[in-house]
């Protein structure tokens, strides 16, 4: 597990699922590293974290441009969804289909780590065969996705993987939410660890 994941989640614990975690983790600007210094021109090195995402940008995505196969012709989701209490949280009585986008804030490379963050209040639905699909990609390429039974317990999706491929900064980063119910998701965090 990453430092920043481990603070992150660290604060998770500590405050329940009530309170804000920070969108960046000390040492990180949460600015995409530039791709040269005006001096030299040379490439930066990348080391330690960044943040990806500023919790506070996630903007509608519109249908031609996401990558997921199973948004509906009736998208309802004009209110429910932004930032909470330092999360960027997504309310599903008001928003059934949450597809979401903005630019990336720093490169990946291939090799790097990704840290995904989110809480989940207890979910419900009337029916019996109800699921969360919760999934990321960067630009049109799927990077993570989960299913998750409902009803289910108040709990945390961190999850973290090695990317397989460069992402550039300014690639769009796709969140997609679609659940069956009444339920409450706040995303707390998405990093990129550099490899060595």
């Amino acid at each position: 597990m990453s430092e920043a994941r481990a603070a992150a989640f660290a604060s998770l614990l500590m405050i329940g699922c009530d309170g804000p975690v920070p969108a960046t983790q000390p040492g990180t600007s949460g600015r995409a590293p530039s791709e040269g210094t005006e001096s030299t021109g040379a490439p930066e090195s990348l080391e330690g974290s960044a943040s990806l995402i500023d919790l506070a940008a996630f903007e509608k995505s519109y249908p031609d441009e996401d990558p997921f196969e199973d948004r509906p012709a009736d998208v309802q989701c004009e209110f429910g969804f932004g930032l909470e209490d330092g999360f960027f949280e997504v309310e599903t009585d008001l928003c059934h289909y949450g597809g979401f986008v903005q630019p990336s804030l720093a490169p990946i490379r291939e090799g790097d780590t990704i840290d995904f963050l989110l809480l989940h209040e207890n979910l419900v639905s009337s029916d019996p065969d109800a699921e969360v699909h919760l999934a990321l990609a960067f630009g049109s390429e799927v990077v993570f996705e989960t299913v998750i039974q409902i009803p289910t317990e108040a709990n945390f999706v961190a999850e973290a993987w090695v990317s397989g491929s460069d992402v550039p900064a300014g690639t769009p980063i796709h969140l997609h939410l679609h659940n069956h119910g009444i339920n409450s998701y706040r995303v707390s965090a998405l990093s990129v660890t550099y490899s060595d």
